[in-house]
């Protein structure tokens, strides 16, 4: 029985591939949990600045509030992150603390 595509055929992208992954081995957990949060960030205001361009023609009101979608954009990216370094450090800090023997 031959391989299921995407299974030794170099020919047929699988779909770790098609994402941008070409090695599970080398695939970062930490950044991949921002990948997705910034991923779900950019989704959601990519639909508000489709909003705008789409209902909003005159440039004088739309220039400032598109700046403000892109503020959003930007001020969500960073307190994902600030989030994600604080929640990462705790949790490193409780299991240092918590498995560590030679703290015993």
């Amino acid at each position: 029985m031959g391989n299921l595509p995407g299974q030794g055929d170099q020919n047929c992208p699988t779909y770790a591939n098609w994402i941008g992954f070409t090695d599970y081995n080398s695939l970062n957990k930490e950044k991949t949990m921002l990948y997705y949060a910034d991923m779900a960030i950019d989704a959601i205001q990519s639909s508000k600045s489709a909003w705008l361009n789409t209902f909003i023609k005159e440039e004088t009101v739309r220039k400032p509030l598109q700046q403000f979608v892109d503020a959003q954009t930007s001020f969500t990216k960073q307190v994902t992150k600030t989030w994600y370094d604080v929640t990462g450090a705790a949790a490193k800090a409780v299991v240092e603390k918590t498995f560590n023997k030679e703290a015993k």
